[in-house]
């Protein structure tokens, strides 16, 4: 489980607690998350409290090149502010997920491989 502050529309702060799973399933890895209830992380005052409904990373590979991977994010939230622009602030940070996301895999890998 963890607990983030992030500026949404760099206007105004919103707390997110989430709760997150790993599952492989054959060739194909699964990141999800949502959002929990949980005394670890309150919410704190003056902060929205967003929350984030089943979402998270597919990675699988392509059928046709087994060194290449399909990399499907899927997110959904309900984002507390008047603002409609808030899916295209999260659709700027996407590319910096992804390589996030390439970042642990491949430090899942290489713990894996045993290096």
């Amino acid at each position: 489980m963890c607990n983030e502050s992030v500026t949404l529309l760099r206007k105004e702060v919103q707390d997110f607690c989430i709760l997150q799973t790993e599952k492989k399933e054959g060739s194909k890895f699964i990141l999800g998350f949502h959002s929990v209830k949980n005394n670890a992380c309150p919410p704190v005052k003056d902060v929205i409290r967003g929350t984030v409904i089943a979402s998270g990373w597919v990675v699988e590979p392509m059928k046709d090149n087994a060194s290449s991977c399909q990399v499907s994010y899927l997110v959904q939230m309900i984002v507390s502010s008047p603002e409609i622009s808030a899916m295209e602030e999260i659709s700027n940070i996407q590319s910096q997920c992804i390589n996030n996301l390439s970042l642990y895999l491949s430090t899942k890998l290489a713990f894996v491989q045993g290096k």
